[in-house]
């Protein structure tokens, strides 16, 4: 399988991050009803390997707390999986934070497979957003809450998994090269904020 080009990730980022815009300035409500537009649009500007990856993310995300596996096991699956598809590897133990704060949120939840795909599609996103800059990685950021608390995730597990994507995204724009980061990253705002 080929890897995708960082201008591929870019642009199915940028794609995404513009519709998660769009749904996160409603009421929460909006993210479903604005959804199958805006997972298309970001759907079509993937690459087969990234349709695949983002795929195997929302029914991971789908099978949490429901396939009868143990927690512990679940969280180490779905960390490795979420480190597998980062082009440039996040931290693995951010990672493992984040798998851990998703299955926590959506053990007890019940999203529409229109919030799952967006929801999995902002996520690989995060993963892969190295060299985007800090307005846009909160953008998707502010979608992923917005689905979480549209499917009445509690404001604790929202809280949760918007905090460990933040750290996340912080990591693999700390390990982006200097060149490919632009100087408003995530990176810079990291420092500003105290960290690394």
């Amino acid at each position: 399988m080929r890897s995708a080009s960082s201008e591929e990730i870019s642009s199915s980022r940028s794609s995404s991050a513009r519709s998660g815009a769009e749904r996160s300035r409603g009421d929460g409500r909006s993210a479903e009803r604005s959804g199958g537009e805006a997972g298309r649009a970001a759907g079509q500007s993937l690459d087969p390997t990234q349709k695949a990856q983002a795929e195997q993310l929302r029914a991971e995300l789908a099978a949490l707390g429901h396939g009868g596996v143990a927690a512990e096991d679940e969280i180490r699956e779905l960390a490795a999986d979420l480190q597998s598809m980062a082009i440039q590897p996040p931290d693995p133990d951010l990672v493992h934070d984040l798998a851990g704060d998703l299955q926590g949120a959506l053990s007890d939840s019940s999203l529409s497979p229109v919030e799952m795909a967006q929801l999995s599609q902002s996520v690989y996103a995060v993963l892969n957003s190295a060299g985007l800059d800090a307005t846009e990685v909160q953008v998707l950021v502010d979608d992923v809450e917005a689905i979480l608390l549209a499917a009445d995730v509690s404001s604790s597990d929202v809280q949760a998994v918007v905090s460990s994507l933040q750290d996340v995204a912080g990591s693999v724009g700390a390990a982006a090269p200097p060149s490919t980061a632009p100087t408003s990253s995530l990176r810079s705002r990291f420092r500003r904020l105290g960290g690394r």
